[in-house]
């Protein structure tokens, strides 16, 4: 009796099942007639134990011969392109998925795993057509929706991604995982603000599940809402939703404040270690957990955080940054200087990196390796300046239009001047080109060292400062307290021109080769005890000692409450005076008429038998009164940039 087609069939589903792939093949050349082999339904199955079999290409050449596979679709997906996709062998998958969706089996599962693997594989155009093809099949796919973003985001089509995310409005909180990908999509586009109303539709829905609770903080967090995303965190938390990825997403909101303590430090930590981050794979989750372990005070904890982190993501320079300062407050001098010298490439002109990684190969040891560092530095800033001042000078204003500036610190600074008639535009211009004069300064001070005097010629009449100055009782020394504000790296010229003998403490490597650099107590290459100790010299000798005290590299320096700010603030100066009764002033070059004056304000003395901690925070109070008063003129003198401005946050709304 002669065997049916129906009977093949069965018989090879029967191997098929057991993966008995070759018995299968024997199976099908051994049928007696051609018109069996030529059983569409069959040659499908025969097709499969080929490629099951190892004959891939031959099974994928036979698919191509036959004229529809529909009926198969379940047993293909299965037997086939998952398996294929298992041995990442996407070619050969997507081959047998385009025979599948040509023939009619054009089901949204399909679609869904061809522009899976051409995303994949970077091939956008064709991933991106089914994507949207998907989602023409069912408009509520939020599964697809929320993979076209991804993919437009890979593709590097940032707005259109922040396009479609908009387009989708509220809806977007009926999945968490498109909720996300929205997120994403709108802050890589700028459009921080579109990301508000989303996270208050999934607070409205009423979800209670962790997956929701850390899509609303994470979107208050990426909208840079954090005290709304703690806010958010807290009352899911008093509703009983915690751990996991709402914990790991409140710690990340909880770290963007700079209103910390010691214990809620410790807490968001804890908040980070129990939700498993050190373990995780997402290097900016590893970021904020470094640099929450930085700001502790904790940076030997930091560093294999860091590292993890960089491992992930290799092309990060705020990471690798971050990295560098952990090795190198762990005393890990060589490996940090490796880290900061990976930054120079890309940013050739930034003064800190250059100082920090001189300063960190100093403390290695390798001074001179440092010093030709530090020399090459100034070598490249030299050849791009002009050969006089006068002419570098008068051609900054040409440069202020292309300079940037944080919109958080133009913000605060606005809200601080005095004179409300002020026009915004030309205030920022003014404010910007007086950080580009303070930054020609002190390029002219370093690379233009027998050329001093031509930059001297821009102090004003200074008799004013001197009198002040004069007045003070030197014996045992004198503490000059300054801020980053105004031509601050005219203070040399002008205390020079004054007579006064001074030092500066600085981030500027002691290997620089000029008078300046003889004159200073650099931080970058020496340790905080020897910058102790060469202060306590240097006022012993009845010299003065100028410090900024709200600059420190070490991001665990102490900060204070300021104008509905956060800012660092040294108590090392106070606490001098207290110990050694050594008189202080306030100190800040200033513009005055395109010439540079000097402020000089007499800073309080303790008073006989005073507690240090009461005088310190009396001191501190009148520092700030002097800082205020002095951000609050014209706008040349507010810089802009380090110390007091390097922390300021754009205030929340809304």
């Amino acid at each position: 009796m002669e065997v049916t087609d129906t009977d093949n069939v069965a018989t090879m589903d029967a191997m098929l099942d057991r993966g008995q792939w070759l018995r299968a093949v024997e199976f099908y050349r051994a049928l007696p007639s051609r018109a069996a082999k030529d059983d569409r339904a069959t040659r499908v199955r025969l097709a499969i134990a080929l490629i099951r079999s190892g004959k891939v290409q031959s099974g994928i050449k036979l698919f191509g011969e036959i004229e529809h596979v529909a009926p198969e679709r379940a047993m293909l997906l299965a037997m086939v392109v998952k398996e294929l996709m298992r041995a990442k062998r996407h070619d050969d998958a997507t081959a047998v998925l385009d025979k599948m969706i040509a023939s009619g089996a054009d089901s949204i599962e399909e679609l869904r795993l061809r522009a899976s693997l051409h995303g994949r594989d970077k091939r956008f155009e064709p991933a991106l057509r089914d994507a949207r093809r998907l989602l023409t099949l069912d408009p509520c796919d939020w599964p697809g929706h929320a993979a076209l973003l991804k993919l437009l985001v890979q593709a590097g089509q940032i707005t259109a991604a922040a396009d479609h995310a908009t387009s989708l409005g509220t809806d977007a909180a009926n999945d968490i995982a498109l909720t996300q990908m929205v997120i994403l999509s709108l802050k890589r586009d700028g459009r921080e603000d579109a990301i508000v109303p989303l996270a208050e539709a999934i607070e409205a829905k009423g979800v209670t599940t962790p997956q929701a609770a850390a899509a609303v903080v994470a979107a208050y967090v990426e909208a840079g809402l954090p005290a709304h995303a703690e806010a958010a965190g807290e009352k899911y938390a008093s509703l009983g939703v915690a751990g996991g990825k709402l914990d790991e997403t409140l710690a990340q909101a909880m770290i963007e404040s700079e209103d910390q303590t010691p214990e809620r430090l410790d807490k968001i930590i804890d908040m980070m270690r129990n939700s498993k981050v050190a373990d995780g794979r997402d290097p900016r989750a590893l970021r904020k957990m470094g640099f929450a372990l930085l700001r502790a005070g904790r940076e030997r904890e930091a560093v294999p955080v860091l590292a993890k982190a960089l491992k992930l993501a290799p092309n990060s320079n705020g990471i690798r940054a971050l990295y560098a300062r952990a090795l190198r407050q762990s005393e890990r001098y060589e490996e940090a200087a490796e880290q900061f010298k990976q930054l120079l490439p890309s940013h050739p002109e930034a003064h800190n990196f250059h100082r920090y990684a001189a300063g960190a190969l100093s403390l290695a040891g390798k001074k001179d390796e440092a010093a030709a560092l530090f020399d090459n530095f100034i070598d490249a800033r030299r050849s791009r300046m002009s050969d006089s001042f006068e002419a570098g000078f008068d051609n900054l204003w040409s440069k202020v239009d292309k300079h940037k500036v944080p919109a958080a610190n133009l913000e605060w600074a606005w809200s601080l001047r005095k004179d409300k008639k002020d026009d915004r535009a030309e205030w920022e211009r003014r404010a910007k080109w007086g950080y580009l004069a303070d930054q020609y300064i002190i390029d002219w001070i370093e690379c233009r060292d027998d050329q001093i005097h031509e930059a001297m010629l821009k102090l004003a009449d200074l008799d004013q400062a001197d009198q002040a100055l004069s007045k003070i009782d030197k014996s045992r020394g004198v503490i000059l307290a300054s801020a980053h504000i105004g031509p601050m790296f005219a203070g040399p010229l002008a205390l020079e021109l004054l007579g006064i003998e001074s030092r500066w403490i600085a981030s500027t490597p002691g290997s620089v080769r000029t008078a300046y650099g003889r004159r200073l107590i650099s931080t970058s290459d020496q340790t905080g005890a020897e910058v102790a100790r060469q202060t306590l010299r240097t006022l012993g000798e009845g010299k003065a000692v100028v410090i900024a005290i709200d600059g420190a590299i070490a991001l665990s320096a102490p900060r204070v409450p300021f104008e509905g700010q956060h800012i660092t603030m040294s108590s090392f100066a106070p606490r001098l005076v207290h110990r050694l009764g050594t008189p202080s002033m306030f100190v800040a070059p200033r513009w005055e008429n395109n010439k540079i004056g000097f402020v000089v304000e007499p800073m309080p003395a303790p008073e006989p038998g005073e507690d240090v901690n009461d005088y310190v925070p009396r001191w501190q109070a009148a520092f700030l009164d002097y800082l205020r008063e002095f951000l609050s003129g014209e706008p040349e003198n507010l810089r802009l940039a380090g110390g007091v401005w390097r922390h300021i946050r754009m205030p929340e709304n809304g």
